[in-house]
């Protein structure tokens, strides 16, 4: 089904079981509205699943850097908003298809921004309950941080470095039996 997450209307309470999303999460803006909207939705010891990324802060988290050289896939990171939209380009890229949604999503905002920890405390404060998850580590980010000193200096004097390398997740939560 296709709708605006932050109001399925269309569902009544309680309706589902099980509530699956594959490669969503990092594209949702306004992620606590989405998970209260799920928590509606769920039957009381109902499941979210999701797997999603990258995310953000990774390397390549914006489905587009580094696409050209390992030292760039924290691009979308470290430039500044005129040099990020000019690294990205005005028009297609007819040379990589693979990276136009990347290039698109950039250009229009469709990214969460939020960080792995971000993604657990609001599914928690939700109240849901934690029952599986697991990160991917992007070797390349990791490549790219021991390979490149000025470039770690530079994100590690404003991230963490776990958000740098954290490229994906896989969540599974409880809605609580009242």
């Amino acid at each position: 089904m296709q709708g605006n997450l932050q109001s399925l209307d269309a569902f009544e309470d309680e309706k589902f079981d099980v509530i699956g999303s594959d490669a969503v999460f990092e594209h949702i803006t306004n992620f606590p509205a989405v998970v209260s909207e799920f928590i509606r939705l769920l039957r009381p010891g109902g499941f979210l699943y999701a797997t999603f990324g990258p995310l953000w802060h990774c390397w390549q988290g914006d489905h587009y850097s580094g696409w050209d050289d390992l030292s760039n896939g924290y691009n979308h990171l470290i430039m500044d908003q005129s040099s990020y939209q000019q690294y990205l380009g005005p028009e297609k890229r007819e040379d990589h298809p693979e990276l136009e949604e990347g290039r698109m999503w950039s250009k229009y905002g469709l990214f969460s921004h939020l960080r792995a920890i971000d993604y657990v405390k609001t599914l928690s404060d939700g109240g849901l309950q934690p029952q599986f998850t697991a990160v991917v580590i992007e070797t390349k980010g990791a490549r790219c941080l021991r390979q490149f000193k000025y470039l770690r200096e530079k994100l590690l004097a404003v991230h963490k470095e776990l958000d740098l390398l954290i490229a994906s997740m896989t969540v599974i939560y409880r809605k609580p039996v009242e």
